[in-house]
């Protein structure tokens, strides 16, 4: 499994308290990093979905900055609730979105490494770009969906990592 990992192109990790405590997770994580620091076309990419509502700091240090994927909402009372558990409610409209999201963006990153590894490199277009901020919690539904008419009006969104965790300094 870490000679396998050693060369995938996307490592996706479904963030949660367990992945992090958990010895053979960090050992399957080192191998994709060190796979990927050995490549010169180092534009591999890890996905981590977030499924349930976690603190940044508990982040290994290459998934502090990374944006996730939220696999959570609150709940009526405030408190996360898994978007598929007990069972994905085919009418989960946030759970749909979020799906189709990292579906297309995982075929876009692997499309940009197939084509830098076949030589045909497409110059990524420079598109006019917007610098959204970051949100709380109650408003990123809202910040999502204007960040998905941007891309698609064929604007690039920014900041493309998290901000820096004031906390930890």
């Amino acid at each position: 499994i870490e000679g396998a990992l050693r060369d995938c192109a996307t490592l996706l990790v479904i963030a949660s308290p367990g992945y992090f405590k958990s010895e053979w997770c960090a050992r399957e994580r080192n191998a994709f990093l060190k796979g990927i620091h050995a490549r010169s076309e180092a534009g591999s990419r890890i996905f981590r979905i977030d499924k349930d509502k976690l603190d940044r700091n508990d982040f290994p240090s290459e998934f502090r900055e990374l944006l996730g994927y939220p696999f959570w909402m609150p709940d009526t009372n405030g408190n996360p609730r898994t978007l598929d558990f007990p069972v994905a409610e085919p009418r989960e409209q946030k759970y749909i979105d979020m799906l189709n999201k990292l579906r297309l963006e995982l075929g876009e990153e692997l499309g940009r490494l197939r084509s830098l590894h076949s030589g045909h490199v497409t110059p990524m277009p420079s598109a006019p770009a917007v610098f959204l901020a970051e949100v709380t919690d109650d408003l990123e539904d809202l910040r999502e969906e204007l960040v998905a008419y941007m891309k698609q009006a064929g604007l690039a969104v920014l900041p493309e990592i998290s901000y820096p965790d004031d906390d930890s300094e």
